[in-house]
């Protein structure tokens, strides 16, 4: 949260790619990887933190089945849609 709300983190990467590659290569906080489930936080240059009267939303899509059995049903609907299109 502090990366987000506030533009603090260890990593400060020239792009969101940059920002994911550096995550991948940081071993500090899991010596066996990073996957793109736990991305190690980090801030994008020029980016200053959230101001008063941001909002944020955060949503996470799973096709597991006890990641679903939490979801409202207009959500599962939309995973289930995902995960059978690729």
């Amino acid at each position: 949260m502090r990366a987000i709300a506030h533009a603090k983190a260890k990593t400060v990467a020239k792009s969101a790619v940059a920002g994911l590659l550096a995550s991948y290569a940081d071993t500090s906080e899991k010596p066996e990887g990073v996957t793109d489930e736990f991305v190690v936080p980090f801030v994008v240059e020029g980016y200053h933190g959230m101001k008063n009267g941001d909002g944020a939303i955060f949503l996470q899509l799973s096709s597991r089945p006890c990641a679903s059995a939490h979801m409202p049903l207009w959500m599962r609907s939309l995973t289930a849609s995902h995960a059978t299109s690729r």
